[in-house]
């Protein structure tokens, strides 16, 4: 009595430890962590289709203006410290982290679109946000989504809630007795929808962390993203990984999901032409341009005829 406490996971999702700490220390480290929360920064990177060639969405990523060099806003970094340090500590530092990024990268997004002119509904592209899947369980999540939807700050139907395969499902003690299951957390997701409608999900980092054939049917989501990592499997594993996750999805709800290729690089290991051949809709990487300050309404001349030749 008397004590906060946040547990960590070690080694396998079965093993877990726990440790206690003062209250006084617990609210020194979070104070210190949306301290840190204030400085970080978003990017943006481009989402494309590959047939028809377009510039599709925007995904919102997390910067740390620190590692920024010659004032360049495409080479800053990831602030892992955060990410590090949320996961450590557990879930109201994960919720506190991804509730700032949605306000700070909607916000953002709005002020890029209206310096762009791009305010009418069909002008603007949809944008990704990472989330924690134990921040989706929270009603203070859901009442930010709300509020964000609500009030013009981004339309429900161009936003897009990516859930990571690299995290599990939140631990059952904070929430109740019962088991959380793949069910239960769908049905979290629909009360998402029924009560910001039009808002969308996405499966990402698929082929990493804790992905499953389960967890993939079982939330029947309208994005999968496949982890960059997958491109560096051997052929043969690699297409197979697309392909299935194709097929899987078609055969176990009837609908064809659209599949986006994370990571794509000068370097990938496939053609774009094939990457469409075995499933995949579109792609995200610097082969198309790294995550930048600004945002842009289509793809310049020069952009749209290197990946034209690619898919030639």
């Amino acid at each position: 009595e008397g004590y906060a406490f946040f547990y960590l996971l070690r080694c396998t999702p079965e093993i877990v430890i726990t440790h206690f700490v003062s209250p006084q220390l617990y609210k020194r480290r979070f104070d210190l962590f949306k301290e840190r929360l204030e400085k970080m920064t978003v990017n943006f990177q481009p989402i494309v289709k590959l047939s028809p060639l377009v510039l599709e969405a925007w995904e919102a990523l997390a910067r740390d203006p620190a590692s920024m060099i010659a004032n360049d806003p495409s080479t800053m970094t990831a602030p892992v410290d955060l990410f590090d340090a949320a996961e450590l500590w557990g879930i109201e530092f994960t919720t506190e982290l991804d509730l700032y990024f949605l306000r700070k990268a909607t916000k953002k997004y709005r002020e890029l679109r209206n310096i762009a002119k791009l305010k009418r509904f069909h002008e603007i592209l949809p944008l990704s946000v990472n989330v924690y899947p134990s921040s989706i369980i929270r009603t203070v999540y859901l009442e930010a989504v709300k509020e964000i939807t609500s009030n013009n700050t981004l339309p429900a139907g161009k936003l897009i809630l990516e859930i990571s395969e690299k995290s599990s499902l939140p631990e059952t003690p904070y929430w109740n007795d019962e088991l959380m299951t793949w069910k239960s957390f769908k049905k979290r997701l629909k009360t998402f929808v029924r009560e910001s409608p039009g808002i969308r999900f996405a499966i990402d980092d698929f082929g990493v962390g804790h992905a499953s054939v389960s967890r993939l049917v079982g939330l029947n989501l309208e994005y999968v993203k496949i982890d960059r990592e997958v491109l560096d499997y051997a052929e043969d594993v690699r297409d197979k990984v697309i392909t299935f996750v194709l097929e899987t999805l078609i055969e176990a709800g009837n609908y064809s999901p659209h599949i986006i290729v994370e990571g794509v690089d000068a370097d990938y290991p496939i053609s774009l032409n094939a990457l469409l051949n075995i499933g995949a809709q579109s792609i995200q990487g610097y082969i198309v341009d790294r995550a930048g300050a600004q945002i842009y309404e289509r793809l310049d001349d020069e952009k749209f005829k290197k990946l034209q030749e690619q898919l030639s």
